[in-house]
């Protein structure tokens, strides 16, 4: 599958958003996940550099506006939660679109890690299973585990710090 048709079936499928749901991923349920993804500053952008703290991972797409209103939320959850909470971006977009990726971090003021997809996330095979609309934001615990998914859904800052409180 091209990477362009699987972006193009996150943006047909965006149409079909929904509120937070408990994880639904490839991983067996309640195993920590393990991922690695290739980040773009060098930053840590794999499981075992967040393990011990919670982690919010947000797929996206630098073409989509909820996409941007998801990390607009993150970037200032992430101001205040400094070493308290791991935040890690993940470009759902061809590797030749790498430059359009750095041009959305600096414009948004990413501080924290953003990625590439590698080509079993983008094919929807990752542990992350499936990422049936943009954004999709997965909440992990210090171990690891998904405590909720949020697919096409811009989970405010709100929400985001009500799953991060049942963490606690």
């Amino acid at each position: 599958m091209s990477v362009g048709l699987v972006v193009s079936m996150a943006f047909a499928a965006w149409s079909c958003r929904g509120n937070g749901t408990p994880a639904a991923s490839a991983a067996r349920a309640g195993e920590p996940l393990s991922f690695a993804f290739s980040s773009l500053d060098e930053k840590a952008a794999d499981s075992d550099s967040f393990r011990g703290k919670p982690c919010i991972v947000s797929f996206f797409s630098t073409g989509d506006l909820s996409s941007q209103a998801q990390t607009n939320y993150l970037v200032a959850m992430a101001a205040h939660d400094v070493g308290k909470v791991g935040y890690l971006l993940v470009a759902l977009e061809p590797p030749s679109q790498r430059e359009l990726i750095e041009i959305y971090r600096k414009a948004l003021k990413v501080t924290f890690a953003v990625a590439m997809a590698d080509e079993h996330t983008l094919a929807g095979k990752s542990t992350f299973g499936a990422i049936p609309a943009l954004p999709t934001v997965v909440v992990l615990d210090g171990a690891g585990k998904v405590a909720k998914r949020f697919d096409g859904h811009v989970a405010t800052s709100k929400e985001l710090r009500e799953v991060l409180a049942e963490l606690k």
